[in-house]
């Protein structure tokens, strides 16, 4: 947040308002001009996402979305790397990508390993659905995501989405895309 103060980039913190005192006082010593605070009440992580995308997307020639976890701040290091594609008009989101080697080494096996299938079996329905072709793979589960501000675009991240029909999953899971929704469910 102090490294941000003096660009033009500007962070939007979804906060949920049964935060704890700490983490409240925390941001608040570090408030400035370019750090905006959503308070939130919902249950869930994508009310509160949806809540932090309006605001930024509100926000005066904000023409890039980054969105990410606090534990993956240091994305904002890779920032000319990650809006490339999409300040050249090339593409109009993008998903970083980790490091393979630094991911394996600093990620429990059994997380890893997990998320490198969850996103091979991503990959496998996205070019079965003609959303990615072949040469393709994404790192779906790695959690950052960068999109251009255009309503079309935006609007996909802003939308409450709901499953129809139950997922099949290997462990009984029964996801709810308003509660445990990340990134990694589209959007």
């Amino acid at each position: 947040i102090e490294r941000i103060k003096d660009t033009n980039v500007r962070i939007v913190v979804a906060v949920h308002t049964d935060s704890s005192s700490d983490f409240l006082s925390a941001l608040e010593k570090r408030k400035h001009a370019n750090l905006t605070v959503v308070y939130h009440s919902a249950e869930g992580r994508a009310p509160a996402r949806r809540a932090a995308f309006e605001v930024a997307t509100a926000l005066p020639n904000a023409n890039i979305i980054v969105y990410t976890q606090a534990e993956k701040i240091s994305i904002v290091n890779f920032l000319e790397i990650i809006t490339r594609p999409i300040r050249q008009g090339v593409a109009d989101f993008v998903i970083p990508r980790r490091d393979p080697q630094l991911g394996a080494a600093s990620y429990p096996a059994y997380m890893w390993e997990s998320e490198m299938r969850v996103n091979a079996t991503y990959d496998k329905l996205m070019r079965r659905c003609g959303l990615a072709i072949p040469e393709e793979g994404f790192d779906w589960f790695f959690g950052p995501v960068v999109f251009r501000n255009d309503p079309v675009i935006a609007a996909l991240f802003l939308d409450q989405y709901e499953l129809t029909d139950e997922i099949k999953s290997r462990v009984g899971a029964k996801p709810n895309p308003e509660i445990h929704s990340g990134s990694h469910y589209f959007p």
